[in-house]
């Protein structure tokens, strides 16, 4: 029961933005592991640091490129390069 509640805990958390509170939504993962939803991250890459929000990690310019294009990434990805 306490360990159950525990892991209930554990994957509510992870289907949150620990930026907004909000519903993991078109979740980003930075290279610092951290996820976001895609409105926090882009909020990020417009702010004057270009860091994770979470851990102050510099974003990458590589990084940053493939968040830009998402869609092509993916496309990318699932055709094997």
């Amino acid at each position: 029961p306490a360990a159950q509640e525990e892991q209930e805990a554990v994957v509510l958390s992870v289907a949150e933005c620990p930026v907004c509170r909000q519903a993991l939504v078109e979740a980003v993962t930075p290279p610092c592991r951290h996820s976001l939803c895609l409105a926090c991250f882009q909020r990020c890459l417009q702010g004057p640091g270009l860091c994770c929000p979470l851990c102050r990690s510099r974003l990458s310019t590589r990084a940053r490129r493939q968040q830009a294009e998402p869609a092509a990434t993916t496309a990318a990805g699932a055709a094997g390069g």
